[in-house]
């Protein structure tokens, strides 16, 4: 099972993004991945600072004082004796975090879905948003949550070539938790191709039928984790289903896969993402769709 290899988590010294930072901690503890911890300066923070210091001594400098809390951050939320390292870049967060991603080269980004107060929630809710539409690998939205362990995942599943992604993720997260995977595909009757007898009974044997048919045609090098998984069909709008589902269920992460459209090349993420990061009781997993590849921001800004 693939595991990542480096972790960049963004953090506003919040207590949601305590939790951010606190996510990437454990995956990278049970990953053995590096981590990054970056800290996204905007010019009235640095102003402020430089107006508390009152001094030239370069120790008092925005840069070392955010560090320093950076740092800390890190210790506090069990980061000790980590592959990390702590950076202040300087910019607006939702530019700056969709930029590191390819300058670190990272492959696993992680975020808080908010941040403290409206101008925390307006921020960090736009850095979620726009890594979700823009960043080339996958994005996890941490929410907080008792025990920290992920031992049940929800997949979306609509067949498409995203969903590999999101499903191969999935496995891959319960395998190394020990946990299990309800791999989820919300159908809309009008349009829906298979005859779905009503009531509980009708629909776990659809979704059972349909994840095993999926599998042998799309995903058989998952053969052997076929037991970590069981399928279900369910009805309703997917963003609204999906996250009924998992608070139902009590799961601890939900995946879904990303889609490209159009000739300008950003990921089509539509309404199911985007309401899942504002909706969901639990961490949020968005992979990509790996048949694509996602455009350079260019050259790095100085």
């Amino acid at each position: 099972m693939r595991t990542f290899r480096h972790i960049l988590v963004g953090a506003d010294f919040s207590v949601e993004s305590r939790g951010a930072v606190a996510a990437a901690v454990r995956l990278s503890r049970r990953d053995g991945a590096r981590l990054t911890l970056v800290h996204v300066a905007g010019d009235w923070e640095v102003q402020r600072l430089e107006e508390e210091a009152g001094s030239y001594d370069p120790r008092e400098k925005p840069v070392y004082v955010l560090r320093e809390r950076l740092e800390a951050m890190l210790a506090e939320e069990g980061g000790e004796g980590l592959d990390a390292h702590c950076m202040v870049a300087r910019g607006t967060a939702p530019e700056r975090m969709t930029r590191l991603t390819w300058e670190v080269g990272c492959d696993l980004v992680v975020v808080a879905p908010t941040g403290k107060g409206r101008m925390g929630r307006a921020l960090l809710g736009s850095t979620a948003e726009a890594l979700v539409r823009g960043s080339r690998v996958p994005v996890w939205v941490a929410r907080p949550r008792p025990g920290g362990e992920i031992q049940r995942v929800v997949v979306g599943l609509d067949y498409t070539i995203a969903a590999h992604a999101a499903v191969r993720a999935a496995v891959a997260q319960a395998f190394l938790s020990g946990g299990v995977v309800d791999v989820v595909h919300v159908s809309d009757t009008r349009d829906d191709g298979l005859a779905v007898a009503r009531g509980p009974e009708g629909m776990e044997t659809a979704g059972a039928r349909r994840l095993a048919s999926y599998l042998g045609d799309r995903l058989p090098d998952l053969a052997e984790h076929a037991g970590l998984m069981k399928g279900h069909t369910i009805f309703g709008e997917p963003a609204e289903a999906l996250a009924s589902y998992a608070s139902a269920t009590g799961a601890d992460l939900v995946v879904v896969g990303t889609h490209e459209r159009g000739s300008v090349r950003e990921f089509f993420v539509g309404s199911t993402a985007r309401r899942l990061l504002g909706d969901l009781p639990c961490c949020l997993l968005v992979t990509r769709d790996p048949s694509t590849e996602a455009i350079s921001p260019g050259e790095p800004s100085a």
